[in-house]
């Protein structure tokens, strides 16, 4: 099976290069042949209408994730892509290394603000072929604003509700209060206890929405780097 990773950002080679060595994922071989038989071999799986391009943009390496014996080329089809090719027949190996692959790659920009990664949604193709298996979202390390993202709704009414009450607590305080609602007729008292239903309300609207989206954050947070999908 192969994970395609592929990536936009304005990492130099150079950089690439030293992070990939820092982590252990250039093999160190005595003979080169294993490292150029698996080279080829990953080359011979690549799509006819990619391979030339693959092939005249390969960076001069191969890669090895040595727990999960994962080997992988990477190519640079223009200056701001970069896609790594992953081969392994287990597909749980090729998940955990495609998983610590991921997580090198995000440490970059973690390190150095000024370089950027956005993935694209990782492939998954069966052997011998380029029918799809499965494929994988690449989460970000800041997961929070995630979570809002994708649950903007509850979002936007949770801090709507939640300034509503800031405000309404505020006018129903006892001098706010006495100023609003002077009058000692059954309509001021009406008002009044309309306020303090008002607020309960938005008090109670505030919590649920904005703890569905902090629970949504909490069960982002302990997902893996990657989420599998069929």
């Amino acid at each position: 099976m192969r994970a395609i990773i592929r990536i936009t950002t304005n990492i130099p080679d150079e950089r690439i290069d030293d992070v990939l060595k820092s982590y252990g994922w250039f093999p160190k071989l005595s003979s080169q042949d294993v490292c150029n038989r698996n080279r080829d071999d990953i080359l011979q799986t690549v799509h006819k209408d990619d391979i030339e391009v693959v092939k005249g943009s390969l960076l001069d390496y191969v890669l090895l994730h040595d727990p999960t014996k994962t080997w992988g080329i990477v190519n640079r089809p223009t200056d701001n892509a970069l896609t790594f090719r992953l081969k392994n027949p287990v597909p749980d190996r090729l998940k955990t290394a495609t998983e610590k692959l991921v997580k090198n790659l995000q440490s970059i920009s973690e390190k150095d603000k000024s370089l950027s990664f956005e993935f694209e949604k990782i492939q998954v193709l069966e052997p011998g072929g380029d029918i799809h298996a499965f494929s994988g979202t690449v989460l970000p390390k800041g997961r929070f604003w995630l979570a809002v993202q994708r649950k903007k709704t509850e979002w936007l009414v949770g801090i709507t509700a939640l300034l509503s009450t800031l405000i309404l607590l505020f006018l129903t305080m006892p001098p706010m209060r006495e100023v609003i609602f002077l009058a000692t007729s059954t309509w001021a008292t009406w008002g009044a206890n309309f306020f303090d239903r008002l607020t309960t309300s938005a008090i109670v609207t505030a919590t649920v929405s904005l703890l569905n989206v902090f629970l949504y954050w909490f069960d982002l947070s302990r997902q893996s780097v990657v989420v599998w999908e069929a």
